[in-house]
């Protein structure tokens, strides 16, 4: 019996090369600063369509939408022109040619030609059967239909006897070079995303849901001067409110399972985190949404109304929750060297995660792995800091708006395992790393000063230990790196959040708790947020934080600048605006 193949909707559309652009519907809008005034000479452009314009003297713009897409010369082609479902491909001739279709596997490697006849004018289909024929396994494949002058390309799933449509909505934009492409799965309807930049101006961006003739309207563009002021200033009075309690509580990543909404009222926490093994039950997005909309509503109802950020480990995608894209681990994404698709990867990933109220995901791991037999070899996306520090940049750019982490599809990044994870001796995990400081700036630390550049929300230190000059010291606690390498030398203001229960394991004897002394070692090394899965110790470590200021173990400056580096993210993520899960 031969297996069913399914012609998936992966991709919103197929891509065509005309022998020369033609005007159609255009995206028009206006961009102005702060206070209203034009803003000229600003880039708009479509990050997937790959079409750019600059804003005149009154700040407007058009963008022509039926021009080339980003692929170098392609354009969409009208949807009705190729259509696929479950029983085959079906496309238009409008006048007697010759029609050719080939296949190939995602290596660009050809698997044979499925169609090369003429066809009268008229609508046509090539049954699935053919392609199943050509594909032989399930799998993923493109096909490659030439017709006139045009080439389209599809996105095409064989997936077994009993197969089901696996796709959303999304776009397929086909290098010229024949096997070589980049796709965009975008979530819902959203097909295209604006982008506004200006040197010296905070960048902005907008969804597009529809490539037909529309008005934007106004865009606000604020120097970076001036959203930084107003962060700060925000950042500020917020601080002054709190008491050491109220600064501990925020310093917390306290587990989801631990606490009900009232205890997280109670304790002030500043982020919650899900748990390996802690999904929601049923497993369904609507339970996740109203889970963690009933914790956020628990931090909100505190005394300063703060909302909290909930941490979740979707790394390759959010594969937490049913229903959700699940991409490549990093070091496939890293044998692409497209940096596009990983900045896809991490665009779908951010929205996501944000449909059901996650703020933030512990990646991307930028791991430079040294050494085959560690066992975590397939979080990083490669063995140079080169790979690592490109698709490092690229996964935070999609994570975070592309510099616009305020938008509601966005989430905060946290680059990980801060520094040399891959590094150990014999690939030992949490091991230990023997390099000297410029040697560790040579290769495991490039990645990270990359992602600081592109103002990545936070960074995970490593349990692994570095050994330098006859001195080895847990990451965790380790101020060179935390506070001399990361915050200083990089000027980055972002937060440092610690791995799994990682203080106690800093610390001999291992497990030895999070006393006052503990703590105030690990914060006055540079640790401003600490991820903590027990109740009792998520408690413990609110007293510790007070008791260690009371006992000269923390000083009142780095607690403050501990809280201030938390709240910092919060108003720029613009949490307040939307603190909870976005159905949209």
């Amino acid at each position: 019996m031969k297996r069913r193949l399914i012609l998936v909707a992966l991709f919103a559309g197929a891509c065509s090369f005309p022998s020369q652009a033609q005007t159609g519907p255009a995206i028009t809008g206006r961009v102005i600063s702060a206070g209203a005034a034009p803003v000229q000479d600003a880039s708009v452009s479509l990050r997937v369509k790959g079409i750019s314009a600059v804003t005149d003297g009154s700040g407007k713009f058009v963008l022509d939408v039926s021009s080339r897409t980003s692929s170098g010369g392609v354009r969409s082609a009208p949807r009705s022109t190729v259509r696929f479902n479950g029983s085959g491909l079906s496309f238009v001739v409008t006048a007697r040619e010759k029609v050719r279709i080939d296949l190939y596997d995602i290596r660009g490697r050809a698997l044979g030609t499925v169609a090369d006849k003429k066809y009268g004018a008229g609508r046509h289909v090539v049954p699935a059967s053919l392609f199943t024929e050509n594909s032989r396994t399930p799998g993923l494949f493109i096909a490659e239909i030439r017709k006139g002058g045009e080439r389209h390309f599809v996105g095409i799933a064989s997936a077994g006897k009993r197969s089901s449509l696996i796709g959303g909505s999304g776009v397929v934009a086909a290098y010229q070079n024949r096997g070589f492409y980049r796709y965009a799965a975008a979530a819902a309807d959203v097909v295209d995303v604006l982008i506004v930049s200006k040197p010296s101006y905070a960048p902005r961006t907008l969804d597009i849901t529809t490539y037909s003739a529309q008005d934007v309207g106004d865009i606000v563009l604020s120097t970076v001067a001036e959203d930084s002021a107003a962060v700060e200033h925000n950042v500020d009075s917020l601080l002054a409110l709190l008491s050491n309690a109220e600064k501990a509580g925020q310093m917390v990543q306290a587990m989801n399972s631990a606490f009900t909404p009232a205890e997280v009222t109670h304790y002030g926490f500043g982020s919650l985190f899900n748990g390996g093994e802690e999904p929601v039950t049923p497993n369904t997005v609507q339970n996740w949404a109203n889970r963690l909309d009933a914790l956020q509503d628990g931090a909100l109802a505190g005394a300063h109304a703060i909302p909290m950020i909930y941490g979740l480990d979707a790394v390759h995608g959010n594969g937490k929750i049913v229903g959700s894209t699940i991409f490549p681990h990093n070091i496939g994404l890293g044998c692409t060297n497209d940096t596009a698709i990983v900045e896809q990867v991490g665009r779908v990933t951010a929205i996501e995660c944000a449909a059901v109220g996650v703020h933030l995901t512990f990646g991307p791991c930028i791991s430079v792995v040294r050494d085959e037999r560690w066992g975590r070899t397939y979080e990083g996306f490669g063995e140079t800091p080169e790979i690592n520090s490109r698709m490092g940049a690229a996964f935070v750019r999609g994570l975070q708006g592309n510099g616009d982490l305020s938008k509601p599809s966005a989430i905060a990044a946290c680059a990980k395992h801060y520094l040399g994870d891959g590094g150990t001796a014999r690939g030992v995990n949490g091991g230990i790393t023997t390099l000297t400081e410029a040697s560790m700036r040579a290769i495991h630390y490039p990645p990270y000063a990359t992602c600081a550049r592109e103002k990545t929300a936070s960074v995970m230190p490593s349990y692994n230990a570095w050994s330098r000059n006859g001195q080895t010291i847990k990451q965790t606690i380790d101020s060179v790196s935390l506070t001399q390498m990361l915050k200083r030398d990089l000027s980055w203001d972002g937060f440092i959040l610690t791995d799994y229960d990682a203080i106690p394991q800093a610390f001999t004897p291992v497990g030895s708790g999070y006393s006052a002394q503990n703590v105030g070692t690990a914060v006055m090394a540079g640790v401003d947020m600490a991820m903590i899965p027990l109740k009792t110790s998520a408690v413990q470590f609110i007293q510790a934080v007070q008791d260690a200021v009371n006992n000269g173990f923390l000083t009142q400056a780095r607690l403050d600048d501990a809280v201030r580096r938390i709240l910092r993210i919060k108003f720029r993520m613009n949490l307040w605006g939307h603190p909870k899960s976005q159905p949209t």
